[in-house]
């Protein structure tokens, strides 16, 4: 029986007899009105009244992005510039202008959020489970706290949309490994990796190991969905080598880098110890830029002549020594970030919400039950997730992997973004912690889908003729 993979097909519930029939499709109608008609209430109330006024940008990190998109993508040094490349290709695509990046950036945000609604009700078996999930997908896309980033030319909206999509994207190749599903999700990944390079350090972190588990896996028992894995993995590897180089050649990475230099390494006697033991040129004028950032007394860490044998370092073994720091250094990272965090949770990102999204939608609406929306909740979501993915592999070892698969990056991210600069910490904790509400939802409700499963099977469900037939045409690759 099928019933851990998908619902049966739409021509199957609609070839039952003609008593059917017309209720099937009436009731698609419907749903499928209700959504659109729901999309395009938010659509409005999100855009509202500022749309006359047009969306300005007021951020200065929204010039580099204009800058860069107007090299066109033919120009060599696009793809190689002070910004990823996805954004500045948005932008050019759409001509820069607020309207239509705006516009753009909304519409693709909805589509994303209804994409994973559609896969959640193909993909989950139970009804109610089906109906849960969907609701609790539908409040969380609608909170003020990450759509009003729709209406900034930043890249948090577009982190949030392609993360979203490629949880649909994934787990609609995982359900049927095709080879179109595969690369749908394989670019949908691509573009969110080159679009900051926080998130192509962090899922290439994560690739290199699923590469290696894929390949043992391919050498044991080769099947379409372990080939076609392992092609992705090594594809996205290869993209966040990428990203590498466009952060070396461009040397992008640089305030973030003086950012933490001076606002946390060298106010820290163990840190600013770590780092000079890694060759860090500490004198008088580099402890003088204590609690000051990148752009400070003019510029001094871009620009005093007095720190230029720390300009070298930090553009040469620095960059190493910082990524030492993330694994060496671990417990001032993890303790910084649970100082943090706290305060990243409780944000509804007010200050950012220049265009007041959030008195036209509700900033927050799962309340206590807000994954992202405490500390508490938070480690909750955590064991919760896991307990359900490992609830999922008992059912299907791939969808346990699946479940992983959006876990492990988004917590990885979390660490990373928090400790990839130290300023604007909560902007740059959007996509990680949107990604966690998304990925909990969805793995919860796979592992309560796979408990329901388990429990039917082990009463002796009932299979159909349909479900017999659906599931000889799902063949031996459906399994992982």
């Amino acid at each position: 029986m099928a019933y851990w993979r998908r619902s049966p097909p739409t021509c199957a519930l609609l070839s039952t007899g003609p008593t059917t029939r017309f209720p099937a499709v009436q009731a698609g109608r419907v749903a499928r009105s209700v959504v659109a008609v729901t999309a395009a209430i938010f659509l409005v109330r999100v855009l509202g009244t500022p749309w006359n006024a047009g969306f300005d940008p007021f951020f200065p990190d929204t010039a580099s992005y204009i800058r860069v998109s107007e090299r066109s993508p033919f120009h060599p040094r696009f793809w190689f510039d002070e910004r990823p490349p996805t954004y500045p290709l948005v932008l050019w695509l759409t001509g820069g202008g607020g309207r239509a990046v705006v516009a753009f950036q909304s519409v693709a945000y909805v589509v994303a959020w209804i994409w994973l609604g559609a896969v959640v009700w193909q993909r989950i078996a139970s009804r109610p489970v089906a109906v849960v999930t969907v609701g609790l997908l539908a409040l969380t896309a609608v909170q003020a706290r990450w759509a009003l980033w729709t209406t900034q030319m930043l890249t948090e909206s577009l982190s949030i949309t392609l993360a979203v999509a490629a949880v649909a994207a994934w787990w609609q190749f995982v359900a049927e490994p095709l080879r179109w599903r595969v690369v749908v999700a394989a670019s949908v990944t691509a573009a969110w990796m080159l679009l900051r390079d926080s998130n192509a350090v962090s899922f290439t972190v994560f690739a290199g190991p699923a590469l290696a588990l894929a390949i043992v896996l391919v050498r044991r028992v080769a099947t379409d969905l372990r080939r076609y894995s392992a092609v992705a993995l090594a594809v996205l590897i290869a993209v966040g080598a990428f990203s590498w180089i466009g952060q070396v050649a461009s040397d992008r990475g640089e305030t973030s880098f003086h950012n933490n230099v001076g606002l946390r390494w060298l106010a820290d006697p163990d840190m600013r110890s770590f780092f000079e033991s890694r060759g860090m040129p500490v004198d008088e004028s580099l402890l003088a830029r204590i609690g000051s950032d990148a752009w400070a007394d003019d510029e001094a860490f871009l620009r005093d002549p007095a720190l230029s044998d720390y300009r070298a370092w930090a553009g040469g073994r620095g960059r190493v020594a910082a990524a030492e720091s993330f694994v060496l250094a671990a417990p001032f990272w993890l303790d910084g970030l649970r100082d943090d965090l706290g305060r990243a949770l409780r944000d509804e990102y007010r200050a950012y919400d220049l265009f007041d999204v959030g008195s036209r939608v509700p900033r927050r609406t799962l309340g206590p039950f807000d994954p992202t929306g405490s500390g508490v909740m938070l480690a909750v979501a955590m064991f919760a997730s896991t307990a359900y993915a490992l609830m999922a592999a008992r059912r299907r070892r791939a969808l346990g992997l699946y479940a992983g698969f959006l876990l492990i990056p988004a917590w990885i991210d979390l660490y990373l973004s928090y400790a990839g600069d130290a300023v604007e910490v909560g902007r740059h904790l959007v996509g990680p912690l949107s990604r966690l509400s998304v990925a909990v939802v969805v793995v919860v409700a796979i592992g309560v889908d796979s408990a329901i499963a388990l429990v039917r099977d082990a009463a002796g469900p009932v299979v159909d003729d349909d479900d017999l037939a659906w599931s000889a045409q799902d063949g031996p690759e459906a399994s992982w």
